[in-house]
């Protein structure tokens, strides 16, 4: 037991000091290295010997170090380093999955395609921190362009922050303010403006497990195809828009209004609240049954993914005031003597 507290220890001091060479190292480990990795260092006699996962772990935490000295704390060249490397930023070649998506004793991790759910079962999610994990040690994803959704204690609706935000607010070693949420407040993780992790609906585009489990789509197709889904998405928030525009006939009614939505967002305003200020006279209430209704539905379809349950409600809240209007409307259109 000593021996292993004394490796960690090396570990970590190797990890504060910058590595072999002193040159500065990423700020956590890959998830699998954080809790398989059980050695301080490779044997030095291992020229002729393939690479172990161990070896693997070793070589990816210094990745940053100078190659002439990780080589020769591995007793290989530095040509096969430099190349053993360049396998395991792949994430095609069997470096790569060993090293991430499985444990120490070469068992698939769940949701890493070595094995499916049970029949009539749900697929297993792939949990936040693997996700996390995945985005800031994956060298083909830049962690700039990812967002994480979390639950403050002290605000009613979602915060959400930047992945290289620092942390300044909750207390421990972690730098990284998404290292340092604890991970059942983490809701959803974004690529620029798409969802692709959310714990309460189960999606999953960055490894494809839970509801997307045996679906093609993972993340290397999320960020290949962003440019398209994001000018499709621009495009039906245009056509909404214009929509609401044409029927309230302001700029400043629909400022208003967005304002109004922007409220329910947050969670300052009920949802009923909302619904009868949407549908007064002054905004869509007007002609509600003949356009304004429709006009309100679609701006609302437009709500980001990571409002799906608030904007699900809404429709249905203003689908059903929108029928009895219109039920009204006909009853007294039915009441005028002609």
């Amino acid at each position: 037991m000593a021996a292993v507290v004394i490796c960690w220890a090396i570990l970590a001091g190797c990890r504060r000091v910058g590595g072999l060479g002193g040159g500065p190292l990423p700020v956590q480990r890959p998830w699998a290295a954080r809790q398989h990795a059980t050695c301080c260092e490779p044997s030095r006699d291992n020229a002729s010997s393939p690479y172990s996962r161990d070896d693997d772990l070793f070589l990816w935490g210094r990745r940053t170090a100078p190659v002439e000295e990780v080589a020769a704390a591995l007793g290989r060249g530095t040509r096969g380093v430099a190349a053993r490397l360049r396998r395991l930023e792949d994430p095609l070649s069997e470096g790569h999955r060993r090293l991430f998506f499985q444990d120490r004793f070469g068992t698939p991790t769940a949701g890493s395609g070595g094995g499916k759910p049970e029949p009539g079962s749900p697929a297993a999610l792939r949990p936040a921190r693997e996700v996390v994990d995945r985005v800031l040690w994956d060298p083909a994803l830049d962690a700039a362009d990812f967002r994480v959704g979390y639950r403050d204690r002290f605000k009613l609706a979602l915060s959400e922050a930047p992945f290289t935000e620092p942390n300044t607010s909750v207390q421990g070693p972690e730098r990284l303010l998404v290292y340092a949420l604890p991970e059942h407040r983490i809701e959803y993780i974004k690529y620029r403006k798409r969802l692709v992790w959310r714990k309460e609906t189960r999606l999953d585009l960055v490894f494809g497990s839970g509801v997307h489990c045996g679906d093609p789509l993972k993340i290397q197709q999320v960020v290949s195809s962003y440019a398209e889904w994001a000018a499709a998405r621009s495009a039906r928030a245009r056509e909404a828009r214009a929509g609401a525009l044409a029927h309230l006939g302001s700029d400043e009614l629909l400022s208003s209004f967005f304002e109004l939505l922007g409220r329910v967002r947050n969670g300052e305003l009920s949802r009923a609240d909302f619904v009868d200020e949407a549908l007064s006279p002054e905004l869509f209430g007007a002609g509600a049954d003949a356009g304004g209704g429709e006009a309100l539905i679609g701006v609302l379809r437009e709500l980001p993914d990571e409002f799906s349950e608030l904007r699900e409600a809404l429709l249905e809240l203003v689908a059903e005031r929108v029928r009895s209007l219109r039920l009204l409307s006909a009853g007294t259109s039915q009441a005028v003597p002609s």
